[in-house]
């Protein structure tokens, strides 16, 4: 309706403007000084030919038609021409537009804190003093990590459709598989071979032997609280070799899971959410038990960048750490073998281990994103009224965009309707033209040549006798006795004082 109303006051603005020159540019037109001047003959046809072009489409191509563009008036008729599309291009100067805008609920949270924990110390007390064991939670999260084909992301609450959070720090696990060298000894004496990893990860078999043989084997026993700046929570070696009686190919790699900190940029967008992964850290270290906490590996210098609040403080619990471990070295210690088309795993666990030695790197990554949902999920928050991570959501709301430069579409024309209508005048004033415009009053008074009135008399009743007269070549003239006076193109006094006027004319340039 905004649109429709701009550019109707526009188009009247314009119309008012340009039909009025259009009339008053009939008036010059026909008469005498300008046709003197410009040496172009007006017929009676003319006068209809202008006030068609003033109302209207046709008229107006008209009216250009019979100017061939030569006339000021035909600035006037361009316009009128280009004004009927005014209302198709006014639609492309206001669009309607959709922008997030921020939502309020004044009796819920729309973008609640998405999972995140400070401290974790999901174990079980059994009973028996120092006793602890994993929770239920844990466990499964270990086995979808081994296990699961892939791993989901933590889905955060947005109550609209879009939410946006703030950097998000949380205790997380990292982990990572490096290739090994693998170590052979043959014997002599006892025709066999023994291949290593390490003293804790190794195989003796015969030299005539063929098989395959996959061995997992834990090397957390070396770990101890204090000796390392990462709070491991599992190391294990891998070691595969395929012997046949032409070759034998061996691999091994050594892998590890340990606590760190990983900082998240968490945001929904029409209702798709995306978690991208910021920084990570690992740095920690073992602090005892004191009044205040029990045994924990505490964070330490963690960066900015990670958007932890001032004082905080991102621990595990020993005892977790601990049960954890125990655990881990229940699943990775075990072995393969495929002889003679017979297949045997020690456990599925194994199994799935020895599927994944093709792509190590996104199986620990599997691994260790199942266990960082588990600690980000039943992890603990220290503080969980602190609003400090919880973010905004917004509402998609439609707003008017102005395409600016479509405004250049009328204003061009406004201006240019303006340049006529200074034109028109100062014409008018040269060619000695009273501003009649569209008045009907001046024909009246105004007197025409008897030699026009008697075709008139001779060609009003026929048909298509009108038309003839249209074509008729008149000038309008002003004579001694101050009447307007409509004189024929013909009469010998008129053509000597238009050549007399054009000898003065060039005696004076001269």
């Amino acid at each position: 309706m905004i649109v429709i109303a701009i550019m109707t006051l526009v188009r009247v603005a314009l119309g008012s403007i340009v039909e009025s020159c259009i009339c008053q540019g009939a008036w010059i037109w026909v008469s005498k000084s300008h046709q003197i001047r410009t040496r172009n003959r007006a017929r009676l046809e003319d006068f209809k030919l202008f006030d068609e072009a003033s109302r209207g489409f046709l008229g107006s191509l008209s009216l250009l038609w019979r100017l061939k563009g030569l006339h000021l008036s035909c600035i006037g008729a361009l316009i009128i021409i280009v004004t009927h599309g005014f209302e198709t291009f006014s639609q492309q100067m206001f669009v309607y537009v959709q922008r997030p805008t921020v939502y309020i609920n004044e009796t819920s949270r729309p973008a609640p804190t998405p999972f995140r924990s400070d401290y974790w110390d999901n174990v079980v007390h059994r009973g028996f003093q120092d006793v602890y064991s994993l929770a239920l939670s844990t466990k499964s999260a270990v086995y979808s990590g081994i296990l699961a084909a892939q791993v989901r992301d933590l889905e955060p609450q947005c109550h609209t459709a879009n939410c946006s959070w703030p950097v998000l720090p949380t205790l997380a696990v990292c982990g990572r598989c490096v290739p090994a060298p693998v170590k052979v000894d043959c014997m002599e004496d006892t025709r066999s071979c023994t291949f290593s990893v390490s003293p804790n990860t190794n195989a003796t078999l015969p030299e005539a032997a063929e098989l395959d043989i996959f061995k997992v084997n834990p090397v957390n026993g070396s770990l101890d609280a204090s000796g390392h700046k990462k709070a491991y929570l599992s190391m294990f070696e891998i070691m595969t070799i395929s012997k046949r009686a032409t070759a034998t190919h061996t691999s091994a790699a050594q892998c590890a899971l340990w606590f760190c900190l990983k900082a998240y940029n968490i945001s929904v967008a029409d209702g798709r959410s995306q978690q991208t992964l910021v920084r990570t850290w690992d740095e920690s270290r073992f602090e005892a038990a004191t009044s205040a906490h029990s045994d924990e590996h505490v964070f330490l210098g963690i960066p900015d960048i990670m958007n932890t609040q001032p004082k905080s403080r991102y621990s595990v619990s020993d005892r977790s750490l601990k049960a954890l471990r125990a655990f881990f070295d229940s699943l990775t210690s075990g072995i393969f073998e495929h002889v003679s088309e017979v297949v045997n795993f020690s456990s599925d666990w194994i199994e799935a281990m020895w599927r994944a030695t093709a792509d190590l790197d996104s199986w620990i990554e599997k691994l260790s994103h199942s266990l960082t949902n588990e600690v980000r999920e039943h992890g603990t928050i220290r503080d969980p009224y602190k609003t400090d991570y919880e973010g905004s959501a917004s509402k998609l709301a439609s707003y008017v965009h102005v395409k600016w430069y479509w405004m250049i579409y009328p204003a061009l024309f406004l201006t240019i309707s303006l340049y006529y209508l200074v034109a028109t005048i100062i014409a008018g004033a040269r060619d000695n033209v009273s501003a009649w415009k569209g008045d009907s009053l001046p024909m009246l008074f105004s007197r025409i040549d008897p030699r026009i009135l008697a075709m008139g008399s001779k060609k009003m009743d026929v048909p298509k006798g009108l038309d003839d007269l249209g074509k008729s070549k008149v000038a309008l003239a002003k004579n001694n006795d101050g009447y307007w006076t409509f004189e024929p193109h013909d009469s010998g006094r008129e053509q000597d004082e238009e050549d007399n006027n054009l000898v003065l004319g060039a005696l004076e340039y001269l």
